[in-house]
């Protein structure tokens, strides 16, 4: 029975991917695994003296080599390469980046190994230049935990970088209906350039905003809220090419659990979704639906309002964006309708309030950047721009574009929005 038995393991066993199976098996079994694959490649890579070139005889348990050349005796013992990752934040702001090698979609945090004779800070303020462009080097670098990375023989040591939260130039005080205080959105603290990386490692680096990330990442049901890019905003149906929502690594990895931290981190939280949790008003999206106005990847320019939703109830209130469906046609009182359409449709008891605080207009352009560089599509995306004015509200109540920007890049990280005050 003994050798039925030994053929029925034989049979079962395969060989398999470690970075594949590692995130299905538990800690202690990971750790040993690690182990094991940092001591094969060390062995591979180690089996002649470096010296004088003879062979090396293993021995402790294969965790050391002797050279076995005449008058050498050189010893060697397994090596740890240091490397940092870090996840740079920045109020509701997170930094990531994308390796042109992983599946479409897939973001990470900034990492690199330690050049001769560097801090683990100095690495990090380094890498982070040099990968996004962005100077962190007076920035709070706040140790998180390490992890052994067996590919080959790394050791992964964890940080946050905590550049200060983004404020706007001259905020304004908003109130609702009820007198409450609006919160602001906030907008992306520094401009990266978008779809383009200042590192050949990398294909794009950008900021993606916490709710969005939490969104995306963890099923929200309210999928316009989310903003879940689909095929339908940046390409056809049938095209490899279109962007699929964004992706960050499994849960085994130390990347992962430094994003999964700073998201489960609501201290600090500063922006409208702060107001989520009150029943009606979370059912209203801030950001207009642009998957629905897209009409396959093509130029359009559309008026739209941004209005102040309030719940007379809970004394919660909201801004929010709502763009016309004709392209350079209708009125910007026909957005401020629209809007008003959906709050009576969720609340027939006329608990939420509708001001409009201006209007203007969204122009996408899928064929240039934010920099007006034709030729970008799929690797930039496009640019989105608001600016103009709306004669249908008093000259006071004229928009806010700042604030309409920020809370589109909110929901589209993956767009390069800027606003203007000028046009109409």
């Amino acid at each position: 029975s003994s050798s039925s038995s030994s053929s029925s393991s034989s049979s079962s066993s395969r060989f398999a991917e470690v970075k594949l199976e590692g995130p299905h098996i538990g800690r202690h079994d990971a750790s040993v695994l690690a182990k094991a694959c940092g001591l094969v490649s060390w062995q591979i890579a180690n089996k002649f003296c470096s010296r004088c070139g003879a062979p090396m005889h293993r021995s402790d348990d294969g965790k050391s080599a002797k050279c076995t050349g005449e008058g050498c005796s050189r010893r060697e013992f397994p090596r740890t390469d240091p490397a940092i990752i870090t996840i740079v934040t920045s109020g509701d702001w997170v930094l990531l980046g994308r390796n042109p090698k992983w599946p479409p979609g897939r973001y990470s945090a900034l990492a690199g190994f330690l050049e001769l004779g560097e801090t683990f800070e100095q690495c990090l303020a380094r890498e982070v230049q040099e990968e996004s462009g962005i100077d962190v080097s007076d920035a709070e670098m706040i140790y998180q935990e390490s992890q052994p990375w067996p590919f080959p023989r790394s050791l992964m040591v964890g940080y946050q970088t905590k550049l200060p939260p983004p404020t706007f130039e001259n905020p304004p005080r908003l109130v609702g209906a009820a007198g409450q205080t609006v919160a602001l959105p906030s907008a992306p603290p520094t401009r990266v350039p978008f779809g383009r990386s200042n590192d050949a490692e990398l294909a794009d680096v950008r900021w993606f905003h916490r709710d969005y990330l939490r969104a995306t990442l963890r099923g929200a049901t309210d999928a316009s809220e989310a903003a879940m890019l689909s095929r339908a905003f940046y390409g056809d149906e049938n095209d490899d090419a279109a962007s699929p929502p964004v992706q960050v690594p499994g849960e085994h990895s130390l990347a992962r659990r430094l994003l999964d931290r700073w998201l489960d981190d609501i201290r600090g939280t500063d922006t409208s979704a702060a107001v989520e949790g009150g029943g009606l008003i979370e059912r209203i999206s801030s950001a207009p639906n642009l998957d629905a106005l897209s009409n396959g990847h093509k130029h359009w320019r559309r008026k739209y309002v941004l209005c102040v939703v309030s719940d007379v109830m809970t004394d919660e209130c909201k801004l929010v964006v709502r763009i016309h469906e004709l392209d350079d046609y209708g009125y910007h009182m026909d957005c401020y309708r629209q809007l008003v359409g959906e709050c009576r449709a969720i609340d027939d008891k006329r608990r939420l309030q509708v001001e409009p605080l201006g209007g203007g207009r969204m122009e996408f352009n899928p064929w240039c950047d934010g920099d007006g560089n034709d030729g970008v599509t799929r690797s930039g995306y496009g640019s989105f721009v608001v600016y103009g004015y709306s004669n249908a509200f008093p000259f006071e109540r004229q928009p806010l574009h700042d604030l309409s920007a920020a809370i589109v890049q909110h929901a589209y990280p993956f767009l390069d929005v800027s606003w203007h005050d000028g046009g109409y």
